[in-house]
């Protein structure tokens, strides 16, 4: 029933209530965690990547001005 200032629920409404509630905030936190955990490990990757890059790009160097000379 609703009343004018509350809303009275039957017995076990409250705890299907919260049960739902629980659900739906799981499934958000859920989806947070995963996009975070996406973006760190991309992020990740790029620094890595690049790393990788330089240093070949050094070794690339070395060896050519070492065939040069």
């Amino acid at each position: 029933q609703i009343g004018k200032t509350k809303v009275f629920l039957r017995a076990g409404q409250m705890a299907e209530l919260d049960t739902r509630r629980a659900e739906v905030l799981g499934n958000a936190v859920k989806v947070i965690q995963r996009r975070v955990r996406t973006f760190l490990a991309q992020k990740e990757l790029k620094s890595v990547r690049k790393a990788a890059i330089c240093t070949q790009a050094r070794w690339r160097g070395k060896l050519l001005s070492s065939k040069y000379q």
